[in-house]
């Protein structure tokens, strides 16, 4: 439904590229207007701007990490659990 007097009052599926089906989505997550959507903070902010060699990371600290999936492993059902391995050139790391 869009609102010709005020466009940030505009629903978000009208919003080239978001449709329908993504507006049902952003709904989920409280975002059914323009406004909604310029307003909308993430909760938390990754700098994916410095990627550091597995070697260096805290793993606890959320830091960034490049490579490429070595192993996965996963249980569902009653088991669940997961673990995986990212290698490098320089070194590995397993969770």
């Amino acid at each position: 439904m869009t609102n010709s007097g005020n466009p940030l009052q505009s629903s978000v599926q009208f919003i080239p590229g978001v449709g329908p089906k993504r507006a049902e989505v952003l709904k989920k997550a409280g975002i059914s207007t323009v406004s909604d959507l310029l307003f909308y903070l993430p909760r938390r902010y990754l700098d994916r701007s410095t990627v550091k060699k597995i070697a260096d990371l805290n793993l606890d600290s959320g830091e960034a990490r490049s490579g490429k999936r070595s192993h996965r492993r996963a249980e569902a059902s009653s088991g669940q659990s997961a673990s995986g391995s990212i290698k490098e050139a320089a070194g590995r790391a397993g969770a």
